[in-house]
């Protein structure tokens, strides 16, 4: 299949579904049941595959190290610069913390991020996507979910236990073992397997579950806050993280994975954290699907058209 076919494809794979679920989640009673099954099934079985089959084929070294750095790196710009910006909005309390969260943690799982790493790279580029999202968890854990609790208005306890062995993780699990093969030198088996047909069965999961849990009607209520999370997102930190590579020495495919993930709209967790936390859910549910769909509409076929200028640059 020729990369165009592909991207068409997988464009079709992620719109028709999300429209389908949004046309779908006024007549469904058990909506957010059914959402939260998809997304559950995607992660113990279809996503967990995925990591486990591609980073197994990677040739696990050093270098790499750069990848978790690199998206931690880019978490925190998000984060600064969210702060510099957020003065231009009238929110409370709960509001800045969810604008702050949506401003630093983006979409770098194979949803998005990781998709275009394999839709531009091939199998090696989804690989290199999950080692540099490894760093997303401990990030969220550790430094998100505080932050978040210092403006939340119920008390929440998490204890560390409870978030490391959770069914949800599976994905996580999947990495570390297929890291563990790698280093030891046993080798992925020559098989035909079926990564297209399973990225589609992923994605399609989730967009479905996106577009029944989405109301569109707000976006208008919240432009200000959208224009200026989307400015950060998909103008600022793509432009200043070119601007630092140029400054570094890394290989062509490692430097593409960067790039293309510096571009991603906020992610998942952003609404997950204002739901534990009791922030601003409807600001932060607002922020990341007006994100992802100006990401879907005009960043990602941008990004397609430049893809010879991100593996060479």
């Amino acid at each position: 299949m020729s990369l165009t076919a592909k991207f068409i494809l997988f464009q079709t794979v992620i719109l028709i579904p999300f429209f389908a679920g949004y046309r779908l989640r006024d007549r469904l009673a058990k909506r957010d049941a059914i959402a939260r099954n998809l997304i559950r099934f995607n992660l113990l079985f279809v996503d967990a595959l995925i990591v486990f089959w591609t980073v197994w084929g990677l040739d696990i070294g050093i270098h790499l190290l750069s990848l978790p750095i690199a998206g931690l790196l880019l978490a925190f710009l998000g984060l600064g610069l969210g702060f510099i910006l957020m003065p231009a909005l009238k929110l409370d309390r709960e509001g800045r913390r969810t604008f702050l969260i949506s401003a630093s943690l983006a979409n770098h799982g194979f949803t998005l991020g990781g998709f275009l790493c394999y839709l531009l790279l091939g199998e090696t580029g989804l690989g290199l996507s999950f080692i540099f999202i490894s760093y997303f968890i401990p990030y969220v854990f550790l430094f998100i979910f505080p932050f978040a609790g210092t403006a939340s208005k119920k008390e929440t306890h998490i204890k560390p236990i409870d978030y490391i062995l959770n069914l949800r993780n599976m994905p996580l699990y999947s990495l570390v073992i297929a890291v563990i093969l790698a280093l030891l030198g046993i080798g992925r088996p020559a098989i035909d397997f079926p990564m297209d047909l399973l990225l589609m069965i992923s994605i399609a999961g989730y967009y479905g579950s996106l577009g029944l849990t989405s109301n569109l009607r707000e976006f208008g209520l919240l432009r200000r806050a959208n224009l200026i999370l989307a400015s950060i997102k998909f103008i600022l930190i793509p432009v200043i993280t070119v601007l630092i590579l140029l400054l570094f020495d890394l290989p062509d495919t490692i430097r593409a994975v960067i790039i293309i993930q510096s571009c991603m709209p906020a992610a998942i967790y952003s609404v997950v954290t204002a739901i534990l936390f009791d922030l601003d859910v409807r600001l932060a549910s607002g922020l990341f699907v007006f994100n992802t769909i100006i990401f879907l509409i005009i960043v990602l076929p941008a990004l397609f058209l430049l893809k010879d200028y991100f593996l060479k640059i």
